[in-house]
């Protein structure tokens, strides 16, 4: 007996054995029907927000919280989060990171959304004192920086362009464009900014 025979089960497909043309046919009908259902989804997630649940950050569009809850919801996307964790910086500066779990159609997947003292939406090159910084905002950017993100993902959201979000019929020119720029403001003007940013921080969380 040649002991260097093996012995494979007839019905295991290897990576050498051929796969037979009625198998390939079977595999190319069902992925076509899982693109056009995919289609489908992403149109109808595309259409259940509205400009307001978008932004543009650096040229690229943005899925905000409230945008994703509106999509999650009517699919049963489930979701948890794990406790978030504070994690400290250089120069004393911190981040908080939340973990997710993210389910679809008996699909998990896990998604991280962080935020930081660093971010120049809470404070532009720097210039604010850390002390002036809520931790509370940064806890909650954090968490729906998650969800944001999670929900994306599992439904193929992410890296999608302009162009694609305009041929699904979402009117992209009424887009917040997120930019961060130098200028010189007076102290009635600063306040004004402060109470506008809680306001957007208590609207997307």
């Amino acid at each position: 007996m040649n002991d260097n025979l093996i012995v494979k089960n007839p019905t295991e497909i290897t990576a050498d054995a051929p796969i037979s043309d009625e198998t390939l046919i079977q595999i190319a009908e069902k992925a076509e029907k899982i693109m056009k259902a995919m289609e489908v989804i992403i149109k109808f997630c595309i259409l259940k927000t509205n400009p307001q649940d978008w932004t543009d950050e650096n040229g690229k569009p943005y899925l905000q919280a409230s945008g994703a809850q509106k999509i999650a919801t009517p699919l049963g996307i489930g979701w948890r989060f794990d406790d978030g964790k504070k994690i400290s910086e250089d120069g004393g500066h911190y981040s908080f990171e939340y973990k997710g779990y993210f389910t679809f159609q008996k699909r998990t997947i896990e998604e991280i959304g962080t935020r930081s003292t660093r971010d120049e939406f809470f404070n532009w090159k720097g210039k604010k004192p850390i002390s002036e910084i809520d931790p509370n905002d940064i806890k909650k950017s954090a968490l729906t920086n998650c969800l944001g993100r999670g929900v994306s993902a599992i439904l193929g959201l992410r890296n999608m362009t302009w162009e694609q979000l305009q041929d699904y019929g979402l009117k992209t020119n009424r887009i917040t464009k997120v930019e961060y720029k130098q200028t010189e403001e007076t102290p009635e003007s600063k306040n004004l900014r402060d109470e506008i940013k809680l306001m957007v921080l208590e609207m997307t969380g």
